[in-house]
């Protein structure tokens, strides 16, 4: 099973990340755009040719990616919305995705078998993401699709800023709360 570390990034950065193996070699490369639209994704060897990329078709609440393969669609995946984001589906490549936003661990599974795993890890003072890929074959799509949870994960543990304080000195039939500002408001 081989291991590769993949850079825990803020979601907006537009930047390369190198992707190494687990005895510090260089692997793979992570370039790509994110924005409100045209996102894509590509994973380079080291030399820089295109082995896989990521194509956004969608965008919204339920964003749509095509993922390529070798200049081939394989398959699409589809941005989680609802009551179970810890589930997904990839389509075309019948893998599923099953995990935890909040603790950050997820396994992907191909017919019952381990595609990959995706934990995060800290090196050397850093936050990455530990892929420990079955399948050498598997691994820029493996990258594509750890690179897109990390993405829909950030925006979806992403607290809300906390804007109200609650009080227990309310109304009777509603609450209040109060504004960073101090001034009270009540809702019924």
């Amino acid at each position: 099973m081989q291991k590769l570390y993949l850079p825990d990034h803020q979601a907006n950065e537009a930047a390369t990340s190198v992707i190494l193996t687990d005895n510090g070699r260089q692997r793979y490369l992570l370039t790509g755009k994110n924005g409100l639209r045209s996102n894509h994704l590509e994973v380079q060897n080291i030399q820089g040719t295109v082995l896989a990329a990521a194509h956004q078709l969608g965008w919204g609440l339920r964003s749509k990616y095509q993922l390529i393969n070798n200049q081939q669609p394989v398959g699409t995946i589809t941005k989680p919305f609802g009551i179970m984001p810890e589930v997904r589906y990839v389509s075309g490549l019948n893998w599923v995705i099953i995990g935890n936003a909040l603790n950050k661990h997820y396994r992907v599974f191909r017919t019952g078998r381990l595609v990959f795993m995706m934990q995060p890890m800290i090196l050397s003072n850093a936050s990455y993401y530990e892929l420990a890929i079955t399948n050498e074959a598997d691994e820029p799509l493996a990258i594509l699709i750890a690179t897109l949870i990390n993405r829909w994960q950030r925006k979806y543990r992403r607290l809300p800023s906390k804007l109200y304080k609650p009080s227990l000195n309310g109304p009777a039939l509603g609450y209040s709360y109060q504004l960073k500002t101090g001034a009270n408001r009540t809702r019924c």
